[in-house]
């Protein structure tokens, strides 16, 4: 499980939730999901129908059935035969054709037409139901048991006396483990080898591009080719079909072949769902005669050991005549992101660091150049004195740090005018001639000097005055 981001909501009202996708999908370039799996939120609906329209949202297939034994807990009870007939509603069928009718059948056999819930969840089939939603890349997730599984690792790290402070800090923690795990993940998919039931050429290159759970998906999945049996072809011109069926199973399969470019798409939707073919596929493509390697367009990206690595940036073109401001900040949010990995690449080796920081003085300086020449069909030049250093690349282990700005000293101001000395002087006599205290001796001593220092004409005025 990978964590993209997370926000913390004063409520759970539809213009929160739509500010969160709105925001979280800004900071993703944009890039929208092609399944929304949750619960029967309301204001979740309604966020994801306005921000995200052309995404696929999925209902919760685990908090649907637990919906249904709350409201049709007396018929689970009185029919032991109504889970299975449920779940094939949920799972099983592939063609709509065939889902409506059982459907039908369901309700005539257990009296169950004028069911108000039954009605509600009817009308939204196509959010629940493995023969809508089999035809929509999920990964092969059909309920949020990640959500539910991450929600309770959360609670060994988080309590409810917590402060906001502390609250990120353990949050923060969470999200460490969480990446510790993820760096661990690829570096066994780097490290461990699965070891081969057979050694096919297929399956040599499977092992060599899949991960491990991957692989494993897939060599299963070859195995259950070889109990897949041909039981019709019909050449349609453009396109062929093949019925299938496997071993002790009455389920009867169909296969789509497009004949120019052997393409294969199987009626059980399994490289639609979840992105590895399925057995019947397997068998289809075997007796097409490809063995050796599998087609570039039946491997995802997603599944592969070299995921995480960089890739060729695609160059956006824009539309002339747009808002100015508006593709500033799509360039930036495009460049970003592809600059992001080349800065985590750069940074695990001193050879990739240095590598970068040379190209990127080389960048910078012709990017000064662009600016230049864009500013010079704008206005006319203005010449500047200020001169600019060449290199902007800064290595931030030799840069002096700033210890702080130099502090002002502080001077004490008083309301009252500054006294003279001689103001001084008869403050100091008359403490000596109030009858005070033992250290008595020493003012005097210090009076008498100060009598000494003083001019005597200013002196003998002050005693007259205060005669």
């Amino acid at each position: 499980m990978v964590v993209f981001g997370a926000a913390l909501l004063y409520e759970e009202t539809a213009e929160a939730f739509e500010w969160l996708c709105t925001v979280f999908f800004r900071a993703m370039s944009a890039n929208m999901p092609q399944t929304f799996i949750t619960d029967q939120d309301p204001a979740i609906y309604l966020a994801v129908s306005l921000v995200m329209p052309q995404t696929y949202y999925r209902l919760c297939i685990w908090h649907l059935e637990q919906n249904a034994f709350k409201h049709l807990n007396h018929i689970f009870r009185a029919h032991k035969s109504f889970p299975s007939d449920f779940s094939k509603l949920l799972y099983y069928y592939e063609y709509e054709d065939d889902f409506l009718n059982a459907w039908e059948e369901m309700l005539e056999k257990y009296d169950l037409k004028d069911n108000s819930w039954l009605k509600n969840t009817f009308a939204i089939r196509e959010k629940w139901s493995m023969t809508y939603g089999r035809n929509v890349f999920s990964a092969s997730m059909r309920s949020t048991q990640l959500s539910e599984s991450f929600n309770g690792s959360l609670r060994g790290y988080l309590k409810s006396d917590l402060d906001i402070v502390q609250f990120f800090k353990h949050f923060q923690r969470a999200i460490d483990d969480k990446c510790a795990n993820e760096s661990k993940s690829n570096f066994d998919i780097t490290q461990r080898i699965s070891v081969l039931k057979v050694k096919l050429p297929l399956l040599i290159h499977a092992r060599e591009i899949y991960n491990v759970t991957i692989f494993d998906l897939f060599e299963k999945k070859w195995e259950r080719s070889l109990l897949v049996s041909i039981n019709g072809f019909h050449d349609e011109g453009e396109f062929c079909k093949y019925n299938v069926s496997t071993h002790g199973s009455r389920r009867e399969h169909v296969v789509v072949v497009k004949c120019s470019t052997k393409v294969v798409s199987c009626s059980c939707k399994l490289f639609e769902f979840s992105g590895v073919l399925c057995g019947h596929a397997l068998k289809i493509l075997d007796t097409l005669n490809i063995k050796d390697k599998i087609p570039d367009h039946y491997i995802l990206k997603r599944w592969t050991k070299d995921v995480t690595n960089l890739v060729a940036m695609e160059i956006k073109v824009f539309s002339e005549g747009g808002d100015s401001k508006v593709e500033v900040s799509i360039r930036y949010r495009h460049l970003g992101q592809t600059l992001v990995q080349i800065a985590s690449e750069a940074s695990e080796s001193k050879e990739g660091y240095e590598l970068l920081a040379k190209y990127s003085n080389e960048i910078i300086a012709k990017l000064k150049e662009v600016k230049i020449k864009n500013e010079s069909h704008e206005s006319p030049p203005v010449p500047s004195k200020v001169l600019h250093d060449e290199t902007i690349f800064v290595d931030s282990a030799n840069v002096t740090k700033v210890i702080g700005l130099k502090k002002k000293q502080s001077t004490r101001r008083s309301n009252t005018r500054p006294k003279s000395f001689v103001e001084k002087t008869r403050k100091t006599k008359n403490k000596i001639q109030s009858p005070v205290s033992p250290p008595l001796q020493t003012v005097q001593h210090v009076s008498h000097l100060a009598d000494l220092q003083a001019p005597c004409p200013p002196l003998s005025n002050a005693t007259t005055n205060t005669g």
